[in-house]
């Protein structure tokens, strides 16, 4: 007769075995010791910013550096922290997944947001003349297209100028310093009241332009704003005549530097000759500091712009 045979109660059963197994397949997802990978992964991000902090400090004083620590505590820097933190602690634990998705989103917020990289792209998109482009005019022009996007109405139905205002700056400029016989604003909103070719018009009376020399023309981009012109050249409207050489007239370009590219483009397709005077030039001048290194919102935004150029030029807009 086949008696069972008996267990060694010294030796681990398979249950146990298998629980053991699991325990410890447990303990490599869950219990990889984080708590002893981050505090490094903490003390390298701390170390990061304190470096960043105390060079620029030494460098450019105390405001700057006070800027830095803003720079770090806005969202984007939390975020770039965060994921060199969330790299380190993922790697030291073994997991690859996270620590790849990590090290890739603080990479992507290293280069995107990157003061020195977008500046350089930014810089790229800019038109910028080998001198100041008011002072170089010679003589007055004839009329001065200004482009759309620089005011809106606030809460209280008041018009005020917007980021890019200096575009209707240099207009009024070039009006006062008798450099234009006319003004034509240019520009239609999606949606509300905010038109431009409205909205500019009285800006500009509200600083001492006549209103008598200003004319408006729709258009919902820069596309729609120089098919525009181009219909208002081929039958200008007799205030306009009165004002200018019809015959040959010289008509310069008001917008933002970043813009007058696009908008020059834009304008030979239509066989359109301007006079470019472009504004508002942010390619920064600056001196290098290590602040440039914090990734920042800003940085971001001027990416954004470089961006939509691009697309804008693929798509012939």
């Amino acid at each position: 007769m086949n008696l069972p045979l008996s267990t060694d109660p010294s030796s681990p059963s398979s249950d146990s075995s298998g629980s053991d197994q699991t325990h410890r397949g447990t303990d490599s997802v869950s219990g990889c010791g984080w708590k002893r990978s981050l505090l490094p992964a903490i003390l390298v991000a701390g170390g990061l910013s304190v470096t960043v902090v105390g060079w620029t400090w030494a460098l450019g004083g105390r405001a700057l550096a006070e800027r830095v620590i803003t720079d770090l505590a806005m969202p984007v820097g939390q975020l770039w922290l965060l994921m060199l933190i969330g790299a380190i602690t993922a790697y030291r634990c073994q997991h690859k997944g996270g620590a790849a998705t990590c090290a890739f989103v603080f990479l992507f917020v290293s280069t995107i947001f990157n003061p020195m990289v977008s500046g350089a792209f930014y810089e790229m998109t800019e038109l910028i003349p080998e001198s100041d482009p008011v002072e170089a005019l010679d003589r007055p022009l004839d009329t001065v297209v200004l482009l759309g996007g620089y005011a809106r109405r606030n809460q209280f139905d008041r018009v005020e100028v917007s980021p890019d205002g200096h575009r209707l700056v240099t207009t009024a400029q070039l009006w006062h310093s008798g450099m234009t016989k006319s003004i034509i604003c240019t520009g239609s909103a999606h949606i509300g009241n905010n038109h431009p070719s409205i909205i500019g018009p009285q800006l500009l009376r509200s600083i001492g332009v006549p209103g008598e020399i200003i004319l408006g023309i729709p258009g919902e981009n820069t596309f729609q704003e120089i098919e525009s012109l181009e219909a208002f050249l081929e039958d200008p409207p007799q205030q306009w005549l009165d004002l200018v050489d019809a015959k040959n007239p010289r008509i310069g370009l008001v917008t933002s530097a970043y813009h007058m590219k696009r908008a020059l483009r834009l304008a030979r397709t239509r066989d359109i000759e301007f006079i470019p005077i472009p504004c508002g030039f942010n390619a920064s001048n600056d001196g290098w500091t290590p602040r440039m290194l914090v990734p920042s919102a800003g940085a971001g935004q001027n990416m954004a712009i470089v961006c939509k150029t691009f697309l804008a030029y693929l798509v012939g807009r």
